[in-house]
């Protein structure tokens, strides 16, 4: 009883003590602080201020010459600064007259009143409109119409706000020139989408075979396919077009039977003079383009159940240089042409081949020099005979060759053939290889580049299981090969192309067939002037690759067919076309059958009902356009069009009935949430619940939906990357040479880390505090290659969590893709990473430095922390900088390529709070103890910022800073957050 007591006059002390405050603000009112401001105040900051804070000289980038008493949010964190500064007697400087002691009394009097009643202000909410984002317009319209199709390549960049989002409603504006884009690209959407149900598709359909000797009457003419192209044998692939079967009737594409072309480029030796071709194989080529080399083994070799690729090396990763050839196992369909619109569909039947271990780089010991086991043996002179294997296993080749002679310079590549399966490289040494042999009777060949009569003989050894070589051959067959298919156009200097869905794992000997879809218009396509008749123009590519990771030796990808179909249609009219005319001919009145496909359609696009006016408006717009067509779907289309260019489909608005704030109706926190977790519009199964009235009741139900969904990788990707500003990675130029590591292909896949690591903690709901270390990584086989981890991770391209116990990787700080984008690329930068560090990490941002700020000449020869200590002696910078370079300079060890040096660096800091550390690591260890919550705070911040479209407000900045998120425990979960967010005033309230 007496707990209740004290708790209720607690409480009761507490409501005295806040209406004591509200009396007390109250009664000063704007009018009398503005006129104590005028008395009071500006003859201080005029007298001992305004000389050093002005216009044109901004001391420490600040300047004071403008406030005013109204203190607007924008200008609520300077006067704090100011109050601080005079508080604490650091200004007036030593060398300037000090304000007496009353005026500072009145001054900081007037301040202390003034902030609070900023803080209880509370804006007008007058509602919010904003535009969409082009990267969520792209996602509202390929949902709308069921195409995949990307139309937004016109459109200009949305512009970026002070935190770093596209979708801040004050910097998403609207021009003529914008509004006659969508106009534009509404109707080619609109186009690519539907179609005349009364007319039969025409879909291209062909599938190319491939295999050693599989084509028994291969083409007699020569195919020359430009520089550094190597056209697979002509007897090794065939060429078939295709008819697809469907329920419904089509017309199948052909190819035209021949073609006539002119002389080639200058120097090229394709085509002389007017020729013509009527082979399907002047249409349709099999090769493979790029760069000798290949550094172990064949990239590519024909079997005879198949082609066999070695994983696609991409050029930089071999010889630190860019182009666009790449070795020889990019293999390539090239072919004259492809379907201008619609979806498609690539079909690879493929296996993991059943491969040899080659042993060129090794150093391993003949087998009968070792533990000799049982064995065979093979020579040209038995080439006749059978190769019988008396046991099952795994058995080490060991090739003896016979002393060169002195004029034979001949080639040492050494091929063995066993039942159809080939394996080659170059001679080097004995052992050559490992591969596993079944019991019993076998055809073999081998064949060598001096010929067969310079190989002494073949010895086949079978290991024991326990031997180290069998357990390395046992470790390398576990791995697989990653098939990848890829889309784009062929050039003089290589190709272009966009990869086709995610890469698939083909972990299986026998053969699987692989499906990978896609939208014609998403891939790089030739643009030939009419009239160009050369033998190489306008060739579009279909690429097949078995993916590179981290080099590691694994086993070949088999291919064995490969075949295209599109236009993709499953039915007839397609389910884009359903989308659009949502109600068939069984509503004969054309009017009405207008009316309610125009309803529909207009409800998802305004992702809302329809009120009547604006039936009635569209309606009208209808028969306008009918009375003069008198064709039915030209005019619903017309329609259709000025629906996808209107204000209710192109912005975002919440509309309130007054000033003060207002729940959000259900379909504009659909819309809100949708926004916010997909990037994109409300699905089906939300729009129901809205329509029903209850999502506000199920919103935890749906909040867990969404993020599971697929589409909620769409808000990792746009929130990660803009919160992070990891656009600085992908523009800074990092010095090739002193980073050779730092390749187009390791910075492909670099910049996903950070984007996967958040994914994963939100979707597994860790603590914010994993963000600053964690003893996990969300990595794949290429960045584990790159960060120099040894423990295998078996995931190829494809991102994990994987526990790493080193203490300079886990969490972001570490991550290369953030500190080589705030390096110069040559060198770490701490003022850059101190920046970045205080505006993202901790949300303490710096000023923005004074104008003019003459450039400091940058001496490598001195030390760094004397390099920043003359940045920080120019006049107007010691301010700020004593707030970031403490920051950055706890990062030295890490270098320009993102990449842990050690001890190399000088990384001891007094950081701005007055901790010393050494290091990321001293540094990780003092955010997690002291400075959590200012962490998540940031993390909050600005996740609301993105949530909202808006920046905070100044008095719901105090409100998160003071109070945080209910439902939000010290640890700071990072999903809990998110559910916290949506359930808050800064999210339901309009």
């Amino acid at each position: 009883m007496v707990s209740l007591t004290q708790s209720f006059f607690r409480r009761l002390t507490e409501l005295f003590t806040l209406l004591l405050l509200l009396c007390q603000s109250s009664a000063l009112k704007a009018d009398e602080l503005q006129t104590q401001f005028d008395s009071k105040v500006l003859p201080v900051l005029r007298n001992h201020c305004f000389d050093c804070h002005n216009v044109d000289d901004r001391e420490s980038g600040v300047r004071l010459d403008h406030l005013d008493g109204s203190l607007p949010d924008g200008a609520i964190k300077l006067w704090e600064h100011v109050g601080k500064q005079i508080e604490s007697g650091a200004m007036p400087p030593e060398d300037h007259s000090e304000i007496p002691e009353q005026q500072r009394r009145e001054l900081l009097s007037w301040l202390e009143a003034s902030l609070h009643q900023a803080r209880i202000r509370e804006a007008p909410n007058n509602g919010i409109t904003r535009r969409l984002t082009v990267t969520q317009y792209r996602h509202a319209l390929q949902e709308l119409l069921g195409i995949d199709d990307d139309f937004t390549a016109t459109l200009p960049d949305d512009g970026i706000s002070k935190d770093g989002f596209t979708n801040d409603s004050e910097t998403l504006s609207a021009s003529p020139l914008q509004i006659e884009a969508w106009f534009n690209i509404a109707t080619q959407a609109l186009e690519a989408s539907t179609v005349d149900p009364t007319v039969s598709p025409t879909v291209q359909n062909f599938r190319m075979d491939l295999g050693r000797g599989i084509n028994p009457q291969p083409l007699q003419e020569n195919l020359i396919l430009g520089a550094l192209n190597r056209l697979l044998p002509k007897q090794d692939f065939t060429v078939t077009e295709l008819t697809p079967e469907k329920s419904f009737p089509i017309q199948a594409y052909r190819l035209p039977a021949k073609y006539r072309f002119n002389e080639g480029y200058s120097g090229n030796a394709t085509v002389r003079g007017w020729r013509e071709y009527a082979s399907i194989y002047h249409k349709v080529f099999a090769c493979l383009r790029g760069d000798g080399g290949y550094p172990k083994g064949e990239p590519y070799e024909s079997v005879d159940n198949g082609l066999l690729l070695r994983p696609a090396i991409p050029n930089d990763s071999v010889w630190q240089r860019s182009t666009t050839y790449g070795p020889k196992a990019n293999f390539k369909i090239a072919l004259r042409e492809l379907p201008r619109h619609g979806r498609f569909r690539v079909t690879v039947r493929a296996a993991k081949f059943d491969d040899a271990l080659l042993l060129s780089n090794l150093n391993a010991e003949p087998a009968e020099q070792a533990s000799p086991q049982e064995s065979v043996t093979m020579s040209a002179e038995q080439k006749d005979q059978p190769l019988v294997i008396p046991q099952s296993g795994i058995y080490q080749v060991d090739v003896y060759r016979r002393p060169k002679t002195e004029d034979e310079k001949g080639n040492e590549r050494f091929s063995l053939q066993i039942d159809g399966r080939r394996f080659t490289d170059q001679l080097k040494r004995t052992p050559a290889m490992l591969l596993r042999l079944a019991e019993g009777e076998r055809d073999w060949s081998f064949d060598f580049g001096r010929g067969d009569a310079a190989i002494e003989k073949v010895v086949l050894t079978r290991l024991s299981m326990d031997d180290p070589l069998a357990q390395r051959y046992e470790t390398f067959m576990q791995q697989s090969p990653w098939l990848g298919v890829y889309m784009g156009l062929r050039r003089d200097c290589g190709h272009t192309f966009n990869q086709v869905e995610s890469s698939r794992v083909v972990d299986q000997l026998s053969t699987q067939a692989f499906v990978f879809e896609g939208a014609i218009n998403n891939f790089p396509r030739p643009d030939v002037q009419p009239g160009n008749d050369n033998y190489l123009a306008g060739l579009r590519e279909i690429l097949v690759h078995s993916v590179y990771t981290d080099g590691r030796d694994r086993p070949r990808l088999r291919i064995e067919t490969i075949e295209f179909e599109g236009p993709l249609y499953e039915s007839w009219p397609p389910q884009s076309h359903r989308n659009v005319f949502s109600v068939g001919p069984e509503v004969t009145d054309e009017l009405e059958r207008a009316r309610e496909t125009i309803r529909r359609f207009a409800q998802r696009a305004f992702r809302r009902p329809v009120d009547l006016q604006e039936m009635a408006g569209l309606m009208e717009l209808w028969r306008e356009h009918y009375q003069q067509s008198k064709d039915f779907h030209a005019s619903t289309r017309y329609v259709l069009a000025g629906i996808l260019t209107s204000p209710a489909f192109l912005f975002h608005v919440e509309n309130s009935q007054s000033p003060k704030p207002e729940p959000l109706n259900q379909h504009e926190l659909a819309a809100k949430l949708a926004l916010f977790l997909w990037d994109g519009p409300p699905d089906q199964e939300l729009t129901d619940v809205a329509n029903r009235g209850q999502l506000t009741a199920e919103l935890d139900k749906t909040i867990d939906r969404m993020i599971a969904d697929p589409k909620f990788e769409r808000f990792t990707e746009t929130f990660v990357r803009q919160w992070l500003s990891l656009d600085k990675f992908d523009s800074v130029e990092v010095d090739r040479r002193k980073y050779p590591a730092l390749s187009k292909f390791a910075r492909k896949h670099l910049r996903q880390e950070p984007v996967r690591t958040f994914q994963h903690l939100v979707r597994t709901n860790q603590s914010v505090g994993k963000l600053i270390q964690s003893d996990e990584m969300v990595i794949n086989e290429t960045l584990a290659k790159y960060y120099g981890i040894d423990q295998p991770i078996e995931s190829g391209p494809e991102f994990v969590a994987v526990s790493v116990d080193l203490s300079h990787l886990g969490g972001l700080l570490t991550q290369a893709a953030i500190q080589s984008g705030l390096s110069d690329g040559r060198e770490a930068n701490p003022v850059k990473r101190g920046a970045w560090f205080a505006r993202k990490i901790i949300a303490e941002p710096p000023n923005d430095p004074p104008p003019n700020v003459p450039e400091l000449k940058d001496d490598r020869s001195l030390p760094l922390k004397e390099r920043l200590r003359q940045h920080r002696d120019v006049k107007g910078c010691v301010k700020c900088h004593e707030g970031i370079d403490p920051w950055g300079v706890a990062f030295q060890q890490y270098d320009a390529g993102g990449l842990f040096t050690g001890n190399k660096a000088d990384a001891k800091s007094k950081l701005p709070d007055g901790v010393e550390v050494d290091g990321v690591a001293e540094l990780q260890q003092h955010l997690l103890q002291n400075r959590l919550a200012d962490v998540a705070f940031s993390v909050q911040k600005h996740l609301i910022t993105y949530a909202i479209g808006r920046p905070l407000q100044y008095n719901e900045w105090v409100r998160l800073k003071e109070n945080g998120l209910a439902g939000v425990d010290e640890d700071y979960r990072l999903q809990d957050m998110i559910r916290a967010i949506v359930h808050s005033d800064y999210f339901l309230k309009k």
